[in-house]
């Protein structure tokens, strides 16, 4: 980090000088978070959600109240994705969203069956841009 803000701050245009990273990033995010949009830093990833969330924070409300606990914070947050993909699944098979393109609190999904496969996969992917004055913003790639 420290090599990188000083080539942003020495570039002729330091808007041009960012960084993108790997999935990985976002678990350090507690951490390196002050570093991350120092950098304006750009993250894909398949998962991503806000703690601060109104469906995060009603989910997160409904599991302490379900089983007595908090969730084990990890990223991504193994309970969170676990809802998402059994809401898409259930809805899917209730005939309740008619494509296979789901957005859930944590993880979306965009099934897909490549040409020549016999299998299917999860297209949906997240690029996050972690910004310079704090804010932080998702755009979903379909």
């Amino acid at each position: 980090a420290p090599a990188l803000r000083n080539l942003r701050s020495t570039a002729v245009n330091p808007a041009n000088v960012t960084i993108f990273g790997y999935p990985e990033w976002v678990a350090f995010r507690n951490d390196y978070q002050e570093q991350l949009h120092g950098l304006d830093a750009c993250i894909y990833s398949r998962f991503y959600m806000s703690p601060e969330d109104a469906s995060f924070v009603e989910f997160e409300k409904e599991y302490k109240e379900w089983y007595s606990c908090e969730m084990f914070s990890t990223i991504p947050m193994q309970a969170v994705m676990g809802y998402d993909a059994a809401t898409f699944l259930v809805k899917y098979l209730r005939g309740e969203i008619s494509e296979k393109w789901f957005e859930g609190i944590q993880t979306g999904f965009n099934i897909i069956q490549p040409e020549g496969m016999a299998g299917y996969i999860n297209s949906h992917l997240y690029i996050i841009n972690f910004r310079p004055d704090g804010s932080v913003t998702k755009e979903i790639v379909k």
